[in-house]
């Protein structure tokens, strides 16, 4: 309900700033809609893969393992991704500067905004996982004790360097979105997430809690 009055409030403001405006089906572009609801529906398939990619190690770690184990599991994701939610933050903004340079179609800028992106990307990512390499046991036995790093650390060490090389693309792949060529991205994104269950699934029984982590790879 409060949703609905809050439309309500907004469609009465734009209409008292834009006397002007009219709503009627004579204004519906079909070929619009079409365009809009294909980009939308891709956006929200990468957003699935991004689920089987990064968090479906914690389900398949309870079903196999034991709900013990995920703690081991999720403290070396969390801090990946702790890293990835600020190369993420950051890459965010070249996704409308990639819709403007190609709306100009200026493909120029589209390309120095992928090698920046990429630039930026390494620049956050290379230091915070190189830190996690050298220093990320003693840092998880500060934070949660010896036992956990003996357990996590070595699962640590894994998800950094596998995480890394994502991180170096975050800024193409939301430039990508941005001009609207993320079909293939998404494409490609379902398909390594599906291999990448597969992977854990048909190493979990036999290794344990590292086959997670190293199936996924």
């Amino acid at each position: 309900a409060a949703q609905i009055v809050n439309g309500l409030w907004l469609a009465w403001f734009a209409f008292r700033l834009h006397p002007a405006l009219r709503i009627g089906r004579s204004f519906v572009n079909r070929t619009t809609i079409r365009s809009l609801y294909s980009y939308g529906l891709f956006v929200l398939m990468n957003n699935v893969a991004m689920l089987l990619l990064f968090q479906s190690g914690e389900v398949v770690t309870g079903m196999f393992i034991g709900a013990a184990a995920v703690t081991y599991y999720a403290v070396a994701g969390s801090l990946t991704e702790y890293l990835a939610k600020i190369v993420g933050t950051m890459t965010q903004v070249l996704h409308p500067h990639a819709s403007a340079q190609g709306a100009k179609g200026d493909f120029a800028g589209i390309r120095s905004g992928v090698i920046l992106g990429t630039k930026m990307c390494l620049l956050i990512a290379l230091p915070a996982s190189v830190g996690f390499l050298t220093l990320g046991h003693r840092f998880i036995a500060a934070w949660m004790g010896p036992t956990y790093a003996h357990a996590a650390g070595p699962l640590l060490i894994v998800l950094t360097l596998t995480r890394l090389a994502w991180l170096a693309q975050s800024a193409t792949g939301n430039i990508l979105l941005g001009v609207g060529q993320h079909k293939m991205l998404t494409t490609l994104n379902l398909i390594t997430g599906a291999l990448a269950i597969a992977g854990s699934l048909l190493l979990v029984q036999r290794y344990g809690l590292f086959a997670v982590v190293v199936g996924a790879v």
